[in-house]
C-alpha cells in the first residue's frame, strides 16, 4: 500500500528543497507544525490536514520584561494589524509572548509566490512592532508622570485652563 502524501509532507519537502533546515511536530494525525528559519529567524508553519490548502505562518518572541500590559501597547498592535491587513497579532502576557501570524490558502500546492511574501508581511510587523515599543513605552510612562506629579501638585490633568 502506498502512503498518503499530506499535506504537511508537501510544505516540508517544498522547504528542504528550498535549502531550509525544517523541523517537523505531529500533533496528531490532523495538526502538524514545522519550523524553519530565514536568515536566522525562526518561522513556523502550521497545518490542518482536514482543510488542506490552508497554512497558518507564524513569527513568535517574547516580550520585553520592562514592558507593562496595558492599552496602549493593544492598541499599537491593532494598528500594525489595520496597516498590513494580512497579520493578526497575538499578544499573550501570562507567557510574555508576541506571535504574529498570516492564514494564507495556497491551492495547488504552488507555494512559493505568496508564502515568501508572507514571511516578509511577518518580519515587517515584527519590526513595526518592537521599533515602535520603547516611543509606547516612553509617552505610558510620561503620562504616568504628569498623572502623579499632577496628583502631588493638586491638579487633575484632564482639566483645561
Amino acid at each position: 500500500m502506498k502512503e498518503q502524501i499530506t499535506y504537511r509532507k508537501c510544505v516540508a519537502t517544498w522547504l528542504r528543497q528550498q535549502g531550509h533546515l525544517v523541523t517537523t511536530a505531529v500533533h496528531n494525525e490532523n495538526h502538524s507544525s514545522i519550523k524553519f528559519k530565514v536568515q536566522g529567524v525562526d518561522f513556523t508553519v502550521r497545518i490542518d490536514e482536514s482543510d488542506p490548502g490552508f497554512v497558518l505562518l507564524t513569527h513568535g518572541f517574547l516580550l520585553p520584561q520592562d514592558l507593562e500590559q496595558g492599552p496602549a501597547v493593544t492598541s499599537h498592535a491593532l494598528e500594525i494589524e489595520k496597516r498590513l491587513k494580512v497579520v493578526k497579532i497575538q499578544l499573550d502576557w501570562e507567557n510574555r509572548t508576541v506571535e504574529f501570524n498570516a492564514e494564507q490558502f495556497i491551492p495547488n500546492r504552488s507555494f512559493e509566490p505568496i508564502f515568501w511574501r508572507c514571511v516578509d508581511v511577518l518580519g515587517k510587523a515584527a519590526y513595526a512592532f518592537f521599533s515602535e515599543l520603547s516611543e509606547i513605552s516612553a509617552k505610558v510612562a510620561a503620562h504616568e508622570f504628569i498623572d502623579v506629579l499632577g496628583r502631588d501638585l493638586g491638579i487633575n490633568s484632564g482639566e483645561q485652563r
